[in-house]
């Protein structure tokens, strides 16, 4: 999400430089993108160098819904996180990474887990 939201700094950064601009928001890049597309007064390389940034945005895009869903699958088939995900604020995504990060269930109450062999 992080590489996202750089992304579409940079992006919003570069229209501006041609006065292009749009409101903040994720959402509002896509619009940008087309508008930088198909403005004649954005210079034909910097309109190819668009297409790139919309390019690499789009494939972004694609990576996060599928970890969403990977995530959000995972979600569904644990009962704690479901019971996490009830309380105000949490929800699926919030409670799916609190359960990834607790100890194993079988490590001691220090976090290590010895076999005696």
């Amino acid at each position: 999400m992080r590489s996202r939201t750089q992304l579409a700094n940079a992006i919003r950064g570069y229209a501006a430089e041609f006065g292009l601009t749009t409101a903040k928001g994720i959402y509002k890049i896509e619009p940008l993108l087309e508008r930088t597309a198909t403005d004649e007064t954005v210079p034909t390389l910097a309109r190819e160098l668009f297409a790139l940034h919309a390019s690499e945005y789009q494939q972004l895009e694609r990576q996060l819904e599928d970890v969403e869903a990977k995530l959000l699958a995972w979600h569904r088939k644990n009962e704690c996180s479901r019971r996490l995900a009830q309380i105000p604020g949490v929800g699926p995504i919030g409670a799916s990474l609190l359960m990834m990060k607790r100890p194993p269930r079988n490590s001691s109450r220090r976090g290590v887990n010895l076999q005696l062999g």
